[in-house]
C-alpha cells in the first residue's frame, strides 16, 4: 500500500536527519488502586527518529501554539502520541499542546506535534 511505503520513507528520512535525542513519553494508569490509594501513573520512555523546528507561523497564527513552542516530527511506524504524553529534547522535558496527523485519514506517516516547554 502506497501509505505503508511512505511510512517507511519517513522514518528513514528522520533516522537520517535526526536532530539530538528526542524520546516520547507516555502516560498510562497505574495498576492496584483503591479510591482512598490512588496509583501513580507510569511513564514509558520510547527514543524516536525525529527532527525538532520552531513552530510553523500557521499554528501561531490559528491559536494553536505560541511563537516560542517547538515542532516535533516523528514518524508513524514507533509510538502513536497522545496529548497527554510528554517528549523530552536532549534532557529537557516538553508538554505536547497540538497532535497533527499527516495523512489526515488512512495510514498515517508522519506525526506533527507542537510542544512546549
Amino acid at each position: 500500500m502506497f501509505y505503508d511505503e511512505m511510512q517507511k520513507i519517513a522514518s528513514d528520512l528522520l533516522g537520517e536527519f535526526q536532530q539530538g535525542e528526542v524520546s516520547y513519553i507516555g502516560v498510562t494508569a497505574g495498576t492496584g488502586e483503591t479510591p482512598d490509594d490512588p496509583a501513580q501513573p507510569v511513564e514509558i520512555a520510547t527514543v524516536v527518529n525525529a527532527t525538532v523546528r520552531g513552530v510553523l507561523w500557521k499554528y501561531v497564527q490559528a491559536g494553536l501554539a505560541t511563537a516560542t513552542d517547538l515542532q516535533v516530527t516523528m514518524p508513524a511506524n514507533t509510538v502513536v502520541p497522545s496529548i497527554e504524553g510528554f517528549f523530552t529534547i536532549d534532557g529537557a522535558r516538553y508538554k505536547i499542546v497540538q497532535i497533527d496527523r499527516r495523512p489526515a485519514a488512512g495510514v498515517a506517516a508522519v506525526y506533527i506535534c507542537v510542544v512546549r516547554r
